[in-house]
């Protein structure tokens, strides 16, 4: 036997031995499943940092979580229990792409009313099928000049 395996055969016993002393210190629980309803104990928690932190609270939501601030100053709240509600329910949650889809529209509708200022008006020729006598003449000049050539 390698000396490989016999390191890994006493790492194997040695972790099997701290499971089963860490599994005795371990304490039945029972597991909640959330049913997605707002408790009022997690409405209370939430309204309750939010009436200490004020406006403290909005900005580190935005600027350390990425909360969008357009989403709080379009519904802003009125007191912490209303916060709370509005948080907790997904008020201040934006749909990622559903916000990279409108920031995607509105760019590109700035960016085409910009590029449109640069655009001339002009006329636009419709054909009858028909070559005009222009065409005629300017084909007729070149053959007349080249001749043979073209059929080469």
């Amino acid at each position: 036997v390698d000396s490989n395996s016999m390191a890994s055969a006493k790492m194997l016993s040695q972790i099997k031995g701290d499971l089963s002393k860490a599994s005795g210190n371990l304490k039945r629980t029972t597991t909640k499943e959330a049913n997605g309803e707002l408790t009022k104990e997690d409405i209370d928690a939430t309204a309750a940092i939010y009436d200490k932190e004020g406006a403290k609270l909005l900005d580190k939501l935005v600027n350390e979580y990425g909360v969008s601030r357009a989403l709080i100053d379009s519904n802003p709240p009125v007191d912490g229990q209303d916060f709370a509600k509005k948080f907790l329910s997904g008020v201040y949650s934006a749909d990622n792409s559903e916000t990279a889809k409108a920031s995607l529209r509105s760019q590109m509708k700035a960016d085409l009313s910009k590029a449109a200022k640069g655009l001339k008006r002009t006329t636009t020729k419709e054909a009858s099928g028909e070559p005009s006598k222009e065409e005629i003449d300017a084909t007729a000049a070149i053959y007349n000049k080249e001749g043979s050539k073209l059929l080469e």
